[in-house]
């Protein structure tokens, strides 16, 4: 009787606890070690390809500035041109049916310009004109979804193209707590059979 009750606590326990988030799926989402004062261009930019109409100057990796986004390398993806439209994609390794979130820190505006990121998540447009605003103060944003295969990000300078800075890119499988349940109530329902067996 006492085993029943320690299962069912148990397994209330392990339902309400928060689901933690599996290993970074994205390569290179933090962009450090590149900046060169301001002299690395995005061509040598492990994991992402540069996309978009300049690509001899599309993104550029730049260190912190102080009272501009976090302090560390981060891409911006206007780079020197500041046009609309630039950036860089990635194609991550999410499986059929898996839950996944994604998940970034950006910045936008300078000097009071606002200016804004698009998102695109296997070529459909996730957030259209996403803007921190002229206090280029970063923001984080999260998106869980559901995987139908690869999944190829794209992010691109949207409009007024002023200093659109993108940060701490992730994408991670979110672990589906019913299964770590059901296993731990097999197990015990397991040690209880054999128990009542030996009695």
């Amino acid at each position: 009787m006492a085993l029943a009750r320690w299962l069912i606590l148990s397994t209330s326990l392990l339902a309400a606890a928060p689901v933690s988030l599996a290993a970074n799926l994205v390569v290179n989402g933090d962009f450090e070690g590149y900046f060169g004062g301001y002299t690395v261009t995005s061509q040598g930019l492990a994991g992402w390809t540069v996309v978009g109409a300049n690509l001899d100057d599309q993104v550029f990796v730049f260190g912190p500035t102080p009272g501009l986004g976090p302090q560390t390398d981060a891409l911006d993806l206007s780079g020197f041109s500041d046009n609309p439209g630039q950036g860089v994609e990635q194609t991550v390794a999410t499986l059929s049916g898996g839950s996944y979130r994604l998940s970034f820190d950006y910045w936008t505006g300078a000097n009071a310009l606002p200016s804004s990121i698009d998102v695109y998540v296997n070529g459909a447009l996730l957030v259209d004109e996403l803007s921190s605003g002229p206090d280029a103060l970063p923001r984080t944003y999260v998106h869980d979804f559901t995987a139908s295969g690869p999944t190829t990000l794209r992010f691109l300078s949207g409009d007024l193209v002023v200093a659109n800075d993108i940060d701490n890119l992730s994408v991670s499988a979110i672990p589906e707590p019913g299964k770590g349940v059901l296993l731990l109530a097999g197990l015990l329902l397991l040690g209880l059979a054999r128990r009542s067996c030996a009695a």
